[in-house]
């Protein structure tokens, strides 16, 4: 399917244009004309391929969702469509980072819109909806592992750096949107062209579906007048592009190849500045929104959802819409909402002493809890906190919690104490 899509944005015309013919205009400077309508043909290619590619991954995605995530509230959990969903869903996010799949990005791009609209239409079951939150869940996940990974590699840096990974980092830097200067879109070109360097015929399809996603973001950030032989700002990075796409590959010399690594950190860092990668918040957001549905049902898939994407960068519990949603969920009027709720934040709170600090409160209080199961894992939580704290006082206070359910008219909560407090 990602080789299907790669070839619909590779399908594009960048040979022979130097025969077309030319257009002579009185007063107009004939080369600067024929660059500029070579040009001009060049941009018509690219963008009848993007709208292809875009096309062939839409289609992809909304038939394998629209079996798989069916409308009707009975639809089955383990419907073969629904496997498939699952599979290619995990085979998408498992090349997402590599150079030889840059449809990856497109294709999850276009589950997430599906994912949205199973998620927010009212028209779909609690299955349907409890399948979409933990795809979304799983994509979500995914972009800040490789976010925190980028993060951490660019910043060991050193001394003997060399010029290609100092390009790296600048790029990184970069803002997303389309006021990017000539400077910043030339930099972005070169760490393309990094990517590039190693191409062989077996990255034909990709190279050049890279370079029409490219070029066509490119275009957009030119502001000409309405007139076919304007010169664009742009002009002369698409005609490298152009000379890219005919050879295969970006030229280097030998001596200044980049190393394996160093494309990988430019493919990635390029990757970042996706639209997928920049719609990340916009995940989180529907994952915590989720938080407060009707369903006790949903709000814990919900709270499994944001599970997955702690596991790959706890930092997320620092975040302050992140704790008043899981504030709310503690004191959940479901106790099977409460439970995951303490079972989420126990996995992490307990090995990180100012993470714990921030819960204790919230924690604390439900010690006295209903139900059996979130009192069992309050007391067990608070005991970890208790052992990776050093703050005198939180001690105290959780020591005299803990005490107080002695008298719990749960026999196994009372047996517990003792284990849990002198192991």
């Amino acid at each position: 399917m990602m080789r299907l899509v790669q070839a619909c944005g590779a399908c594009f015309n960048v040979r022979g244009l130097d025969a077309a013919p030319i257009q002579f205009i009185e007063e107009q400077d004939t080369e600067l004309a024929y660059r500029a309508r070579k040009v001009n043909t060049y941009i018509d290619e690219w963008k009848a391929a993007s709208k292809a590619a875009n096309q062939s991954a839409t289609y992809i995605v909304g038939y394998l969702t629209s079996r798989a995530l069916q409308t009707n509230k009975t639809a089955p959990s383990d419907s073969p469509f629904k496997a498939l969903l699952d599979i290619f869903t995990e085979d998408f996010l498992a090349v997402l980072t590599a150079p030889e799949w840059p449809a990856s990005e497109l294709l999850l791009r276009s589950l997430i819109k599906n994912l949205y609209a199973c998620i927010d239409g009212d028209s779909h079951g609690a299955l349907v909806k409890n399948v979409a939150l933990d795809a979304l869940g799983q994509i979500a996940a995914k972009i800040r592992a490789v976010r925190k990974k980028l993060r951490m590699q660019l910043s060991a840096k050193s001394d003997d750096d060399t010029d290609t990974m100092n390009l790296i980092t600048r790029v990184a830097d970069y803002s997303t949107g389309m006021s990017a200067t000539m400077q910043e879109l030339e930099n972005l070109q070169q760490a393309y062209r990094i990517v590039w360097a190693k191409a062989d015929s077996g990255m034909r399809d990709a190279l050049r579906y890279q370079v029409c996603s490219w070029a066509t973001y490119v275009i957009s950030t030119d502001a000409i007048e309405d007139d076919e032989f304007a010169e664009r700002r742009s002009g002369p990075l698409l005609e490298e592009l152009a000379s890219i796409s005919r050879s295969g590959t970006a030229e280097f010399d030998s001596l200044s190849l980049p190393s394996d690594l160093e494309v990988s950190l430019a493919h990635i860092t390029l990757l970042v500045r996706s639209p997928l990668f920049q719609s990340w918040e916009n995940m989180l957001s529907r994952i915590l929104r989720s938080m407060s549905e009707k369903q006790p049902t949903f709000r814990t898939k919900a709270l499994r959802a944001l599970g997955q994407i702690i596991v790959a960068d706890p930092d997320i519990l620092s975040m302050q819409n992140v704790q008043q949603q899981v504030e709310l969920r503690v004191s959940d009027p479901s106790p099977q909402v409460r439970e995951a709720a303490i079972e989420l934040v126990s996995k992490h709170v307990a090995s990180d002493p100012i993470l714990g600090k921030e819960y204790y409160t919230m924690i604390r209080g439900r010690i006295s809890d209903a139900g059996v199961g979130v009192r069992k894992r309050v007391i067990k939580l608070l005991k970890d906190i208790h052992f990776k704290s050093d703050d005198r006082e939180i001690q105290a206070h959780i020591e005299e919690s803990i005490l107080s359910r002695i008298t719990d008219e749960e026999h196994s909560v009372r047996v517990s104490i003792p284990v849990i407090m002198w192991g």
